[in-house]
């Protein structure tokens, strides 16, 4: 084991765009007084976390995390960590080197613990950088943020346009938290996904197989929607750590990841989405899609899941003893828009793509269409995003059509469930 070494000073960790403030008693003025006494001593391994942490970090969580603490504090011990609304670029982490260890397993946890806050940072800075809220929309902010919502003015200019950029790519003006839990409620909504369990029920048990399946990536993760997103995150960046020696030490065999959600669909090992794993594999994608973690990481964590197509567009596919075909394809004139519809009173997402289809031995012009209401028409249509998560092809207003104008014959319309029951659903 190597003797652990003592810093002298607070220091500046990382390179470029992505570096903090390792603070330390010294630097005791920038913290809230209530944590002022339990301010760690700075030890080589501390530099070792946050190095480490730091690498597997994206723009936008290297944009959210300006600074960084260590501590000892035993009126939480049951906390590995946390982020302060009123000073939401700030993570702590309560972990005292002297008194777990400097062993292998303690290191690892202690940098998915800083992952987990610098998530949480970061979905404070995307909140804090959305539209202001309806009436409707801020009274359920109370219970996305029950510990209160950071301020904007928390971060400086650059990382504020590294926000402003992931929540327009992303349509995520009502806030990626709300986000988050609406695309989670789609799949809860048609037995997909399990509901959060509160705080004390996380810590109860259950596998971790039932866990992912409910839509999780750990037991912690099922408890309320912060931490769900958080747990998410932080365990698809950190498990291969598991996997390594940490100062000639290796992790302890019951000490394993809980990435229950990645571990799920790297055994499925098919490029297919079943239906129990659509709620995970679609997190995952939202991750990616929002910055919160890399292309490396999100491919090592879904493994060979994939909605599969050659391009952009809608594709046919035949399913046969397990085999996947692509029997058609519609990839021309595609089209995908956000608009109103005045009878429905909704605003809906509508996708159109051209192609043919067949009609006996002849091939006729084509148009696949589908509209699925979104919103209602009331509501500011900038802050109306994208429909991620499952859809109910029979909801009030959802229409799945094919049109052939050159033999009306041939047009059919989604109307009914399919022949075994299950309900016609389309994952985005």
């Amino acid at each position: 084991m190597v003797t652990p070494t003592l810093l002298q000073a607070a220091e500046e960790i990382g390179s470029g765009s992505c570096r903090v403030r390792l603070l330390g008693p010294d630097d005791a003025g920038e913290i809230p007084s209530k944590y002022r006494s339990v301010i760690q001593q700075l030890y080589s391994k501390h530099r070792l976390v946050t190095e480490e942490g730091l690498r597997h970090m994206t723009p936008l969580l290297c944009a959210a995390v300006r600074r960084v603490v260590f501590v000892d504090d035993p009126r939480y011990a049951a906390e590995d960590g946390w982020v302060l609304d009123t000073e939401p670029d700030l993570v702590f982490i309560n972990y005292d080197p002297l008194r777990r260890g400097f062993g292998a397993y303690p290191v690892v946890k202690s940098i998915q613990s800083f992952l987990h806050e610098s998530t949480h940072a970061a979905d404070q800075m995307l909140q804090a950088h959305r539209a202001e809220p309806g009436l409707l929309e801020g009274f359920l902010e109370e219970e996305l943020f029950p510990k209160g919502e950071a301020e904007a003015e928390s971060w400086p200019a650059s990382s504020a346009r590294v926000a402003e950029k992931v929540i327009e790519n992303n349509r995520l003006k009502a806030g990626f938290r709300a986000e988050w839990v609406r695309t989670h409620r789609t799949f809860q909504k048609l037995g997909l996904a399990g509901a959060y369990r509160g705080a004390e029920a996380a810590q109860g048990e259950s596998g971790s197989s039932a866990i992912a399946k409910e839509g999780f990536m750990s037991l912690y993760g099922s408890s309320v929607a912060g931490e769900d997103i958080a747990e998410f995150a932080s365990w698809i960046m950190v498990a291969p750590l598991f996997g390594l020696e940490w100062s000639g030490e290796s992790v302890p065999e019951d000490e394993k990841p809980k990435d229950f959600a990645c571990q799920l669909m790297q055994e499925h090992g098919e490029a297919t989405v079943p239906a129990a794993l659509s709620a995970v594999f679609t997190k995952a994608n939202l991750l990616l899609s929002a910055g919160f973690i890399d292309e490396e990481d999100y491919e090592r964590c879904v493994g060979k899941l994939a909605i599969e197509g050659p391009g952009e567009g809608v594709f046919v596919y035949d399913i046969e003893d397990g085999n996947t075909q692509l029997k058609r394809n519609f990839n021309t004139d595609v089209s995908a828009r956000i608009g109103s519809h005045p009878k429905l009173e909704q605003h809906v997402f509508l996708l159109e793509a051209s192609g043919t289809a067949s009609v006996g031995p002849k091939e006729f012009p084509a148009t696949v269409k589908l509209r699925l209401p979104i919103g209602p028409a009331d509501r500011e249509i900038e802050v109306v995003s994208w429909p991620r998560g499952v859809w109910d092809l029979r909801q009030l207003g959802a229409d799945f059509r094919l049109e052939v104008p050159d033999h009306a014959a041939a047009t059919f319309v989604v109307l009914q469930t399919t022949p075994d029951g299950s309900t016609p659903g389309m994952v985005l």
